[in-house]
């Protein structure tokens, strides 16, 4: 249990990684607030993506038995990684709300016979290819 704070280079992190439905979900470049592998450290759960090095990295290894001790100097890191996951979930709930409003919106059209909006034709193309994908 672990996470990476990066210190040179550049990071992919991937769903899918290595399969026909492989997804670049972020990319994480070298900084004073560049983490990855946090969610598997606070969750105790296994990696839900993959990190791929997209170059030479330098990282350092934050274990979980060391994790306050990491951030007890460094709150300003914590905040931002407590920003970051918020951002993603913020992100997620968008996405999950559009979604929402599509299948209302193709169910509520295809009872009633009526045309489907503009709106929803416009984010079509987009529903497709997440439900190709399998990434939902």
């Amino acid at each position: 249990m672990y996470m990476y704070h990066l210190v040179r280079g550049s990071v992919g992190v991937y769903g899918g990684y290595g399969t026909a439905d492989e997804k670049l979900l972020t990319l994480v470049n070298a900084g004073e607030h560049s983490f990855f592998g946090e969610i598997g450290l606070v969750e105790a759960m296994a990696r839900s993506a993959t990190a791929v090095a997209m170059e030479d990295v330098e990282t350092i290894v934050i274990y979980g038995e060391n994790f306050g001790a990491y951030f007890k100097d460094k709150p300003d890191a914590l905040l931002a990684i407590m920003r970051s996951m918020s951002r993603r979930i913020r992100e997620l709930t968008e996405d999950y709300m559009e979604a929402c409003r599509a299948v209302a919106e193709a169910v509520e059209t295809e009872r009633s016979g009526a045309e489907k909006s503009g709106w929803f034709k416009e984010h079509l193309s987009k529903f497709m290819q997440v439900f190709k994908s399998g990434n939902y």
